[in-house]
């Protein structure tokens, strides 16, 4: 497969192809419903909180310490806010970098000029992976990671429509010459 003549899907952009390097960056695309529902959640209860402290300064104070358990409900959910707000802002700013050379495969994601990165030799990696990592029975959110397998896995992408992480693994396992392993679970 080679990238000048298959068509990238949306949010993925070609940046070099030469026969000794590959830079492919991913901009995160689709999943406007499981960002909107997110961004409605986590502005709602942060705003709601807001408004009780301001409407009844040390409400919130009083309602933290009124058990010895709530404490560590109210950090629970501070942390699923700030995770989940995090989450959100990465998916619609961020910018994964995958370069593919001779020797080596790098990640790199990066955000508002703050940027990490994680290398794996082409000696080292295994295979490619596809896993069905969001969406259950009932939930209406289904979605798809690709993480490297090496002497430690690896995330390439998380929570994704099925048809980016197919293209992405079968593109990178070929130009690396290693196995694509597809999920089981394509519904």
């Amino acid at each position: 497969m080679n990238v000048n003549d298959t068509e990238l899907p949306p949010g993925f952009s070609l940046v070099r192809s030469f026969p000794d390097e590959l830079v492919i960056t991913y901009k995160s695309t689709g999943m406007g419903c499981l960002l909107t529902f997110l961004v409605v959640v986590t502005v709602g209860l942060t705003g709601g909180l807001a408004f009780f402290e301001a409407t009844e300064p040390g409400a919130i104070r009083v309602l933290v310490f009124a058990e010895w358990w709530t404490p560590l409900a109210f950090i629970g959910g501070v942390s699923a806010i700030v995770y989940y707000s995090c989450f959100v802002i990465f998916h619609i700013f961020g910018t994964t970098t995958f370069s593919v050379t001779d020797r080596a495969l790098l990640i790199k994601r990066s955000l508002f000029g703050l940027s990490r990165s994680r290398q794996f030799r082409r000696d080292e990696i295994q295979c490619l992976e596809q896993i069905k990592d969001g969406g259950g029975s009932n939930d209406s959110f289904p979605t798809w990671g690709l993480r490297v397998v090496a002497r430690r896995k690896h995330w390439l992408l998380k929570r994704q429509p099925i048809d980016k992480s197919d293209w992405l693994g079968q593109f990178l396992a070929e130009r690396l010459a290693v196995d694509y392993k597809p999920s089981e679970k394509r519904g």
